[in-house]
């Protein structure tokens, strides 16, 4: 079996920074969009001031950005909007930045804090 580096594999920069940003990208699993459906959240101020407060939190924490936040863009009712996509950890410091303002919100960011 012949072992090959990646200089070998990935001739053009390109290509490497693909390769990396998949294995950034793999605990990505999360969409801050699913968390406004999920919990019926119709002012989409409050997910993305949620998501900056999970952003600046990870930035504090000195924990690399990258690794749990990704800004994208999707489509929704013929609009190019805003999204995330979001680690493990970046889904529940979201949800945990939320305002209570249904009984379904504050009671998962009970069970967040409940299982801690």
């Amino acid at each position: 079996m012949k072992c090959y580096s990646l200089s070998v594999i990935f001739d053009d920069m390109d290509y490497q920074n693909d390769w990396i940003d998949l294995i950034e990208s793999k605990n990505l699993i999360y969409f801050a969009s699913e968390i406004s459906n999920f919990f019926g959240i119709n002012d989409e101020q409050h997910i993305r001031e949620a998501v900056s407060r999970s952003i600046s939190a990870i930035k504090q924490s000195n924990l690399p950005q990258k690794l749990h936040f990704r800004r994208i863009f999707i489509e929704k009712n013929g609009s190019v909007v805003e999204d995330w996509v979001l680690s493990e950890i970046a889904w529940k410091l979201t949800i945990l930045n939320l305002p209570p303002v249904n009984p379904a919100i504050a009671r998962m960011q009970m069970k967040l804090i409940k299982n801690f």
